[in-house]
């Protein structure tokens, strides 16, 4: 299983097996999401940060506005590469935070997401 010591070693993998870097690496902290996001969305983020509990729901706030903050860094050309980089960094991190025995590749990330469409 590969495991990241820090979030950032888990999108440098997403960026390694995509062959695409982000243009922008922003931490997946609150603060820096939010100082990222446009500000046209930093109401929403807010008011869904002001309602969230502690656990499953605080990561996959985590996750979805990270996303959203990263892809809106991009430009217009690069925006369907970060989202790809993006959702497998996703996922890379919580498969390792769930201490997961699999080792995936971006190809069995894609299946699994293909699947739970």
């Amino acid at each position: 299983m590969t495991t990241y010591a820090t979030w950032r070693d888990a999108v440098a993998d997403a960026e390694r097996q995509l062959g695409h870097t982000l243009p922008v690496l922003i931490d997946r902290t609150v603060t820096a999401i939010g100082d990222a996001l446009p500000l046209d969305h930093r109401g929403a983020f807010c008011n869904e940060l002001a309602t969230l509990g502690e656990g499953g729901m605080f990561e996959a706030f985590l996750d979805n506005w990270w996303t959203q903050a990263t892809v809106s860094a991009t430009t217009d050309d690069d925006r369907e590469r970060a989202i790809d980089v993006a959702d497998l960094a996703v996922t890379l991190w919580a498969l390792h935070t769930r201490n997961s025995e699999r080792d995936l590749t971006n190809d069995q990330v894609e299946a699994l997401l293909n699947d739970a469409a």
